[in-house]
């Protein structure tokens, strides 16, 4: 009888590879809106960040990409990014396509109690006169729904088995079968398709391996008897 390396080989694999590349969270994740707006010529804005403690802090950094009013005077006018109320960066608006982008890295020392506190402040001016009275509504910058919490996870036990079957399968974009499948390899896949699309809504694509060439597979199930695994797939299957 075949061996069927099967749901197991699909959530290693969805927390392996989500463990070694990059994970984007954007502020709407944490009760933000998708753009935050700042007004006023001196204005600002805290954002709290949550931080596991499974996190790469090495791998991890912070995106800003702020547009700006036309009016402001981007030669006088910045910006400053502090992490844990320290200072990290200023920068002037100037920027020809009204765009300003920070990239922050993170540090151990700005987590306090599994959060980062983002704090943002503007400098803002229209010529040499900063009163808002004489420019009432000139004075904003906003950040974009491009700014995000970048991070990696430490390829730790306790990553691999918290990833259960109900949390990966919405992750799920296809089911990868054997380059020459037979008819019970390809019975399984439609029963697995059905199954998935009933239960979760998803309507998975059903892919030859030969199709993913010699790329990663992520977000898959792999529904490959184990004598058919290549050795790369192998080589990363755990052992508890």
């Amino acid at each position: 009888m075949k061996k069927y390396y099967f749901i197991v080989l699909m959530i290693f694999l969805g927390v392996h590879s989500k463990g070694l590349s990059q994970i984007e969270e954007h502020f709407n994740e944490y009760d933000y809106d998708d753009e935050i707006t700042i007004n006023g010529s001196r204005g600002m804005q805290d954002i709290y960040i949550p931080v596991n403690d499974d996190i790469d802090v090495l791998n991890s950094y912070i995106n800003l990409e702020f547009v700006c009013s036309n009016v402001i005077d981007s030669d006088i006018s910045h910006i400053s990014i502090l992490l844990g109320d320290v200072p990290v960066e200023t920068r002037f608006l100037k920027n020809e396509n009204q765009l300003v982008s920070f990239q922050i890295p993170i540090k151990k020392k700005y987590i306090i109690s599994d959060f980062i506190k983002l704090t943002i402040k503007t400098n803002l001016k229209i010529g040499n006169e900063i009163c808002e009275i004489y420019s009432e509504g000139g004075f904003w910058v906003k950040l974009t729904e491009n700014s995000f919490f970048s991070y990696k996870l430490l390829p730790t036990k306790k990553t691999i088995i918290k990833k259960t079957i109900s949390f990966t399968i919405p992750d799920i974009k296809y089911i990868v079968l054997s380059e020459k499948n037979d008819i019970e390899e390809i019975q399984y896949a439609s029963y697995a398709k059905f199954y998935i699309k009933r239960v979760y809504g998803l309507d998975l694509e059903i892919k030859s391996i030969k199709e993913f060439d010699n790329s990663v597979i992520n977000n898959a199930i792999i529904l490959i008897p184990y004598e058919k695994l290549s050795d790369k797939i192998k080589e990363n299957i755990p052992s508890f």
